[in-house]
């Protein structure tokens, strides 16, 4: 009974998607030079629950109308098979390709061929796979490159501010541009489109947000992201690593989400689902869990490295002149071998006195392995009065990432030289010869290696400027 209730469902699908016109029925038809796509609804049952299907036509002869196919397929946001695309950009930025690498790793191991990804990048071109970033590239990769695709998957990473993206240092893409292009590329993609975005800012992407798009930011769109250690300690890392462990699509996202905040927790990592251009709203989640931009292949690797709070330095309180602390791990649970243990090192005020494009100069260092599955480093830059955070995390044989676990150093007896950009523990006109350098674009040795600590930005204002310098100047004479 049931074989023959799906085959009258069939064959009353052929009837009315085939023979009859039904555009406005069925919301739309999309067709290329050799096959038709139409997406419908049907409800089932009592209780009318409804299911979306995607119906594809192809064609022997495409001009005399001869059907050699049709091939009827459940649609939940991902089409199984190999017709997802996926296009990875990254604009002009130090480091920022090691993100993009992230991306490809997990893409290639969930699913998606070489020849389903374009990659764009800045900073680096090997003439072949990696093209460069322009608008005219990501434009072509999105309206002529993604046009068979049955969902487009776009990740783009770098310097974002309001609405505009640094492509590269001549060009600027704006949102509305953007959008334009997916509207074009639309008419030709029958699955959604995803749009994930690294950036300061980025939450102000969320305008893009329509049915059958589902967009996602690294940050909210007045707040910085963090990106630090070569990208280890960034949202997209978070999130890649764990899709690439095979993890689904709302999953990685929750846990990107809830580990860069553990760092940076006014960054406030957005998604939105269901098209309205408000983030982390409870259907958007409804609906992200129903969501999957990869295979999920889980059986590519094993659970991520845990590691005990128990079993890595205390938080503590520095007193009596104490600037240095042995921070370390050991008894980390994993099936493999931990390749790497790090430390990310936030110093006080860093991300309320940042004048960088992204929260990017912070120290981050590698523990040492040591006897007896113990991982540690004495680190000695603990000399600014108040409270530092330090994230640790672990990375195992397979390239998988544990879950950052956070600790605190406070130093109760340390002095806080306001504008001590040099490092050498005293405010002078040293200091104020750095501070002219850095606005005239002069570059400097003399910058100590965590100089966001040393609240440069004296008025707040997100700059360096010539007011910084008058005020640092008053401060000096004051003394």
């Amino acid at each position: 009974m049931l074989k023959y209730q799906s085959k009258t469902l069939y064959f009353l699908i052929f009837i009315c998607l085939i023979l009859i016109p039904c555009k406005d029925i069925f919301g739309g038809v999309q067709r290329s030079s050799n096959h038709t796509m139409r997406k419908f609804t049907l409800c089932q049952g009592s209780k009318g629950i409804s299911a979306n299907y995607i119906l594809k036509s192809t064609f022997a002869q495409p001009a005399a109308g001869h059907l050699s196919s049709i091939t009827i397929q459940h649609y939940a946001g991902f089409i199984t098979g190999n017709g997802n695309k996926a296009i990875i950009l990254t604009g002009i930025y130090d480091g920022i390709d090691v993100l993009a690498e992230s991306a490809l790793t997990a893409l290639r191991n969930q699913g998606y061929s070489e020849d389903r990804i374009f990659y764009l990048s800045a900073n680096i071109s090997d003439g072949h796979f990696i093209k460069k970033t322009t608008n005219q590239t990501f434009r072509y990769a999105i309206q002529k490159w993604a046009v068979d695709a049955d969902n487009l998957l776009i990740y783009v990473a770098g310097h974002g501010e309001k609405q505009q993206f640094k492509l590269n240092s001549n060009e600027i893409l704006f949102s509305e541009d953007l959008n334009s292009w997916l509207l074009e590329a639309e008419k030709h993609i029958y699955g959604k489109i995803y749009f994930i975005y690294e950036a300061c800012k980025s939450g102000s992407f969320l305008t893009l947000s329509k049915e059958d798009r589902v967009i996602v930011s690294s940050s909210s769109d007045k707040t910085k992201a963090l990106f630090g250690g070569a990208g280890s300690v960034s949202f997209s890392f978070y999130f890649w690593s764990r899709l690439n462990e095979g993890s689904g699509f709302y999953s990685s996202f929750v846990n990107a989400k809830k580990s860069i905040e553990m760092t940076n927790k006014n960054q406030d990592p957005q998604i939105d689902t269901n098209g309205d251009g408000k983030g982390n709203k409870p259907e958007d989640k409804k609906i992200a869990q129903t969501l999957h931009i990869t295979k999920e292949y889980g059986y590519l690797v094993g659970d991520p490295p845990s590691i005990n709070k128990n079993s890595i330095t205390p938080s503590l309180s520095l007193t009596a002149g104490e600037t240095s602390v042995v921070l370390y791990a050991e008894n980390i649970v994993d099936l493999t071998v931990i390749n790497r243990v790090w430390a990310a090192i936030i110093p006080p005020n860093y991300l309320n006195n940042s004048t960088s494009r992204m929260f990017d100069n912070f120290p981050v260092i590698d523990l040492v392995r040591v006897p007896d599955n113990r991982f540690e480093y004495t680190y000695n830059g603990f000399a600014e009065k108040g409270t530092y955070t330090i994230s640790i995390l672990a990375e195992d044989a397979d390239g998988i990432i544990s879950d950052p676990v956070n600790i605190t150093i406070t130093q109760t007896q340390g002095t806080s030289f306001v504008g001590d950009i040099t490092g050498d523990s005293i405010t002078d006109l040293k200091d104020i010869i750095v501070y002219l350098r850095i606005m005239s674009n002069i570059q400097s040795d003399y910058i100590r290696s965590d100089y966001f600590a040393s609240n440069i930005d004296l008025t707040g204002n997100d700059i360096i400027d010539l007011i910084d310098v008058v005020c640092l100047l008053n401060t000096i004479s004051s003394n």
